[in-house]
């Protein structure tokens, strides 16, 4: 019988020392800002209040290495080019984004062989038991490369992970602000 005990009290002890390292929280993730996956009617008036709203694309954040490819747009770029957002009308899933370039362009010129374009689409979900959308942007880009004689389309599609009055994230990965590796960065003008 003394056995069975200590036995039991070794168990116990191990499964309470076992519960008590699965239940610690890591502090990195508690102080980090999670990203929000959908967006309802209301939230999405941040996005283009109304009728229509500009934004200026500031940033392209590249994981650490990529920076230099020469196949993936900088911020330098992109940082003058204006995308203008519209609302959908209920039951409209894509809507094409106007685009003004500045004056840096990505590439050459805008000609037949290359263009650069974007469209906003919405996944309608039931998020918390309320009609929200999973809002994506498409930005599709083809290049003529003179050196390799041919042209390169790219087209990406990042997820809204971040909307606020004057900020609008689209990220490719991350569960938190903090941790985005592919993303682009738009603020309200």
């Amino acid at each position: 019988m003394k056995l069975f005990t200590i036995k039991s009290a070794k168990f116990l002890l191990i499964a309470l020392v076992l519960l008590n390292v699965m239940s610690c929280n890591n502090d990195d993730e508690i102080s980090k800002t999670p990203v929000t996956e959908y967006y309802n009617m209301v939230e999405l008036f941040k996005l283009h209040n109304g009728s229509e709203k500009a934004w200026r694309f500031t940033q392209i954040i590249l994981p650490e290495g990529f920076e230099d490819y020469k196949t993936e747009m900088k911020s330098a770029c992109v940082s003058d080019d204006i995308y203008t957002f519209k609302p959908f009308s209920p039951g409209e899933l894509s809507q094409n984004v106007d685009i003004t370039l500045g004056e840096t362009l990505c590439f050459d010129e805008i000609s037949d062989s290359e263009s650069y374009e974007a469209t906003l689409t919405y996944n309608p979900v039931i998020y918390n038991g309320e009609s929200s959308f999973e809002v994506r942007l498409r930005i599709t880009d083809s290049r003529y490369d003179e050196t390799e004689n041919f042209t390169r389309t790219s087209s990406v599609s990042y997820q809204l992970k971040e909307l606020t009055e004057d900020r609008a994230v689209f990220a490719l990965v991350g569960d938190y602000v903090e941790d985005f590796t592919y993303a682009w960065v738009f603020e309200a003008i």
